[in-house]
């Protein structure tokens, strides 16, 4: 039939293509490092004929047509005759479907590469500033310790002074009170051994030495 040959070509054309772009695009993308494996649902594999021809390609309303048409309302791909049957439609080849198809798909891939790309840098931006966050609260930490000890060395330099006052003072106040018992013990001695008139002769002295 005459669309047999066409048909032939636009497949092989297709398929070159599609192995072409397959190689060039998201060959050059698919890179280990930057796209992690995702598990993808398993498919029945397409019915073929004979001559190892996909059925989907074939129009079954009229046999030997293939179907080198798209149809953009019904979204299913049709053969030249059927065109007749979508009058209202908007119908486009099916080689332009397949390239607008293509580039959406291979401009999705690029996309999510470039987030994939970008959240990479970012997590790694993240944890650099995890590390400076941890290294800074080490560095504070001790920077707050010698703060801590230091305030610690002065107190405790603060409370030896003190200390070693308060007991200069009480050693005083020990020497002080030994002179006040020595004195009163004179005084009380005077007392009990002098005379009435020698008591009262030294009574200046007696007072001077209480008021010492």
């Amino acid at each position: 039939m005459p669309s047999a040959p066409n048909g032939q070509a636009t497949r092989a054309r297709t398929k070159k293509r599609s192995k072409r772009r397959t190689s060039n695009s998201f060959k050059a993308r698919k890179q280990p490092s930057e796209v992690h494996e995702t598990t993808v649902p398993d498919e029945p594999e397409p019915e073929t004929d004979a001559n190892g021809e996909h059925m989907s390609e074939r129009c079954t309303v009229h046999p030997g047509s293939r179907n080198e048409q798209w149809c953009i309302d019904c979204k299913i791909a049709i053969c030249v005759h059927c065109t007749s049957n979508h009058p209202t439609h908007i119908v486009t080849k099916l080689s332009a479907a397949y390239d607008d198809a293509f580039e959406a798909i291979d401009g999705m891939q690029h996309t999510l590469v470039e987030y994939l790309r970008e959240t990479r840098q970012r997590k790694t931006q993240l944890e650099a500033q995890e590390e400076d966050v941890a290294l800074a609260y080490v560095r504070a930490q001790e920077a707050l310790d010698m703060q801590v000890r230091s305030c610690a060395d002065i107190v405790e330099a603060r409370f030896e002074v003190i200390q070693q006052q308060l007991r200069q003072r009480i050693d005083a106040c020990a020497d002080w009170r030994a002179a006040l018992e020595d004195t009163l013990h004179t005084v009380q001695q005077m007392v009990e051994e002098l005379p009435p008139a020698d008591m009262v002769a030294r009574r200046d002295r007696v007072i001077g030495l209480l008021g010492a």
